[in-house]
């Protein structure tokens, strides 16, 4: 069960205005959440193990829509509702919706005042206080210190999640909370976290200096990932479904792998861009049947722009491959 959580600040009585978050503050969210993904996976938080299968994040803008249209709500309790609305716009999604895989929640708000504060401030104050949880958590035990929150943490650092999106609220009143607050700020995340350890843990049994933290091994990672041993995430482009048919067999890299640059995808932000999420090499691997929407560049059969570019930079894969 994801819990809620406070930040306190200055306090000034605000208006009902914007929901979305520009492009500059969604990297500020996506950095800050690789960034403290990074620090478990390499184990550098205090009592809490390192990670072999933290997944590296990506900014998807229906889950950030879907935080935003129940931000504006104004109300402080979950979104019972968050599977069926992320479903209801599955079509606009960067990857392959499945619900059994579930949406989690992060939510906080906070005062605002606009003489001193600004939206930037509201995030990092917000994934800082949220973050800390892990002061309170017990990895071994799975469990969290009586009378204490850890639940914004665990979803923070729960290694299967590929996606994040978040939105915002500008409120005269926040239904459910015991003070005055102006801000309500709301994330989704695919997948959601489990019940289990959000991660796996790289401590042996011996608990000697043997121990080695973070990724490894692309082997560690799931089939469409490769380990960063820079981030100690398990990275790679962005992929369209959490089961993604892979090219893992045969002589070619991961998924898209070193053509990333082909598509201007380098920094796996443009999430925009239907390269980054859908074309790719297959190498005569996967077939049509392996995968939900359709192979390559068939996904955007209506999109002649992309459709062209896609064809135009599979050739030149193919061409590559060949020599």
């Amino acid at each position: 069960m994801t819990t809620l959580f406070l930040v306190t600040l200055s306090h000034l009585v605000s208006k009902n205005i914007g929901t979305s978050f520009d492009e500059s503050e969604e990297s500020l969210f996506l950095s800050l959440h690789n960034s403290y993904r990074s620090s478990v996976a390499s184990g550098s938080i205090s009592n809490n193990p390192g990670s072999s299968d933290m997944n590296e994040l990506f900014w998807d803008s229906t889950l950030e829509t879907v935080a935003s249209n129940y931000a504006e709500l104004c109300t402080y309790e979950h979104n019972e509702n968050r599977v069926t609305n992320v479903n209801s716009l599955s079509s606009f999604l960067s990857f392959t919706f499945d619900s059994s895989y579930g949406i989690g929640e992060n939510i906080f708000i906070r005062s605002f005042s606009y003489s001193t504060d600004t939206l930037s401030d509201v995030i990092e104050d917000g994934m800082q206080y949220m973050f800390d949880e892990y002061l309170y958590y017990d990895f071994e035990n799975n469990d969290c210190e009586n009378d204490k929150v850890c639940g914004h943490y665990l979803q923070m650092v729960t290694s299967r999640t590929r996606y994040v999106g978040c939105g915002y609220h500008m409120c005269d009143d926040i239904i459910g909370a015991s003070d005055n607050y102006d801000i309500i700020v709301v994330c989704n995340y695919y997948p959601a976290k489990v019940s289990s350890a959000p991660y796996t843990s790289t401590n042996n049994d011996n608990d000697d200096d043997s121990n080695i933290d973070g990724c490894q091994s692309d082997n560690q990672c799931d089939s469409d990932r490769y380990c960063d041993t820079n981030t100690q995430l398990c990275s790679g482009c962005m992929a369209p479904s959490y089961n993604y048919c892979t090219d893992r067999s045969s002589d070619c890299y991961k998924f898209e792998g070193r053509y990333c640059s082909l598509y201007g995808c380098e920094n796996n932000w443009d999430s925009t861009n239907v390269l980054c999420a859908w074309c790719r090499d297959t190498c005569n691997v996967c077939t049509d049947d392996d995968l939900k929407p359709p192979c390559e560049c068939d996904a955007y059969p209506n999109n002649i722009e992309n459709y062209s570019s896609c064809v135009e930079t599979l050739s030149q894969i193919n061409t590559t491959n060949s020599t």
